[in-house]
C-alpha cells in the first residue's frame, strides 16, 4: 500500500508540474480578443481579395477611411492573390496590434505578380471591442504603382 501512495504521489507531482509548465508558456486568450482580431483580419483580407472595397473600408479605423477611399479606383485595377500573416504583436492590453503580412497581387493590365511586405497597426475600439485596421495607404500606392504598366 505504501509503494502505490508514493507512486501516486510521484505521478501527481509529475502531472502537476508538466501542467503548470505548460500554462506558463501557453498564453490563453481569456477575452476572445485574439480570435477577434484573427477574425476581422480575415475578413479585411476576403474583402480586398475580392474586390468589395468599401466593405473593407468599413473595417479601417476612422482617421484612415478617407485616405483607404481616395484608393478605391487605383484598386479596382489590382487583383489580390495571396497574403500571408508572418508575426502578430499585441500590446500589453491587447488593445492594439501591429501585423506583419506580405501581399502579392497583379494589375489587371500587367498579369505580372508583385509582393509586398505591409505593417498593419490594428486598434480595438474600447467601447465595441471590434478591431480596426489603420493599413499603411504610402505601402499600398507605391505597390499599385509597381504593377501598373509602364506608360
Amino acid at each position: 500500500m505504501g509503494r502505490f501512495v508514493r507512486i501516486t504521489a510521484v505521478a501527481g507531482v509529475l502531472f502537476m508540474s508538466l501542467g503548470t509548465g505548460s500554462c506558463a508558456t501557453l498564453s490563453p486568450d481569456w477575452t476572445g480578443s485574439k480570435k477577434k482580431l484573427t477574425d476581422t483580419q480575415l475578413k479585411y483580407v476576403h474583402f480586398l481579395r475580392w474586390g468589395e472595397y468599401h466593405a473593407a473600408s468599413m473595417i479601417v479605423e476612422k482617421d484612415s477611411r478617407e485616405a483607404f477611399t481616395n484608393e478605391i479606383e487605383a484598386l479596382k485595377s489590382v487583383r489580390l492573390s495571396d497574403y500571408d500573416v508572418l508575426e502578430t504583436i499585441f500590446n500589453a492590453t491587447e488593445t492594439e496590434a501591429t501585423i506583419t503580412c506580405t501581399f502579392s497581387a497583379y494589375h489587371m493590365a500587367r498579369l505580372i505578380e508583385h509582393t509586398w511586405l505591409e505593417e498593419q497597426v490594428w486598434i480595438k475600439d474600447p467601447e465595441r471591442g471590434e478591431w480596426k485596421v489603420r493599413p499603411d495607404i504610402e505601402k499600398i500606392r507605391a505597390a499599385i504603382a509597381e504593377m501598373e504598366p509602364p506608360q
